[in-house]
């Protein structure tokens, strides 16, 4: 298997955690925006058609963060394909980034954005409190 040239490696290597912090960035934004769908039937406060089912809305939805996050998963495939022997730090530093940026974005979104505040604090009234016994007061 023949691998990239150190050059190539090395943009990878830069780019990679650029990568994860954007995937992470739509990540959030499309977890928001499938609460705010689910919660009030619009995407923060944009109405869908009226003919158009949650169900369809959700799908296309799912759809649009795939097709935005493709090439950044693509990217990071192509790094595993050049990375060579050092491929797997490079993996779990991509892993590292992504999963603190996702944290830091949604405790970003839930202080400064009034819409992603609201949305998470209305969620607790919006679930079925007759499930079992789990209640949503008791952790909040």
């Amino acid at each position: 298997m023949s691998y990239g040239s150190y050059g190539t490696q090395t943009v990878l290597g830069l780019t990679l955690p650029i990568f994860a912090v954007l995937h992470a960035a739509v990540f959030v934004a499309c977890i928001c925006a499938l609460l705010s769908l689910l919660s009030t039937g619009a995407i923060f406060g944009w109405p869908l058609p009226s003919q158009l089912p949650v169900w369809a809305s959700i799908l296309i939805l799912v759809w649009i963060y795939f097709m935005v996050t493709a090439p950044l998963r693509a990217t990071r495939l192509m790094g595993h394909h050049w990375g060579g022997a050092h491929v797997g730090p490079w993996t779990a530093l991509h892993g590292i980034f992504w999963l603190s940026f996702t944290v830091l974005f949604f405790w970003l979104a839930y202080h400064h954005i009034p819409e992603v505040h609201a949305l998470i604090d209305s969620l607790p009234k919006i679930w079925p409190r007759s499930q079992g016994s789990f209640n949503v007061e008791s952790f909040v």
